[in-house]
């Protein structure tokens, strides 16, 4: 199942005072690659990578003003336009460069206030967003072509970059 998503609400009306409560939970697969290629060959491949996604939202509105909160915590959020995504984790097999992928996670929340006036309102929006990176290791290499004159170099520019990668 590439997704499937549930959320709960609870909507109180009275006294001219509307409060909306709610959280929500999704869960996706997907499958970035189809095949892969090595030396002139296709090979077929069915690795996935899985996000779980989790939300909570709170609105309060009265004839003077109305506050809204709400979190989000994310694994591949990128479809959403946030932070997030996915990376490869691991190769499976060099044969036919078949790939393990991890997700890329964050936490982002928000709050905003309002007046309700007829003719001015004002407001005030704050959010907060943080990368939480992932939680497997992310496998990373550099393939450019250094310059003929930097070939001599290649080595130690792999070192330094192996040493800032592991930091």
């Amino acid at each position: 199942m590439p997704n499937v998503s549930a959320l709960v609400s609870y909507l109180q009306k009275s006294n001219e005072i509307t409060t909306n409560v709610g959280a929500g939970v999704d869960f996706k697969t997907l499958q970035p690659l189809l095949t892969t290629t090595k030396n002139n060959s296709i090979f077929v491949t069915s690795e996935k990578v899985a996000g779980l996604s989790a939300t909570a939202y709170f609105k309060r509105q009265s004839p003077n003003f109305t506050i809204k909160l709400q979190g989000v915590y994310g694994e591949n959020l990128f479809e959403l336009i946030m932070l997030g995504g996915y990376a490869v984790h691991n190769i499976l097999d060099t044969t036919k460069n078949t790939v393990s992928y991890t997700t890329l996670n964050q936490f982002t929340a928000w709050g905003e206030f309002q007046t309700n006036g007829k003719n001015i309102q004002f407001g005030l929006w704050a959010g907060y967003s943080q990368n939480l990176g992932s939680k497997k290791s992310i496998f990373f290499t550099i393939q450019t072509k250094l310059p003929e004159t930097m070939q001599p170099y290649a080595e130690q520019i792999s070192n330094l970059w192996s040493g800032f990668l592991q930091e």
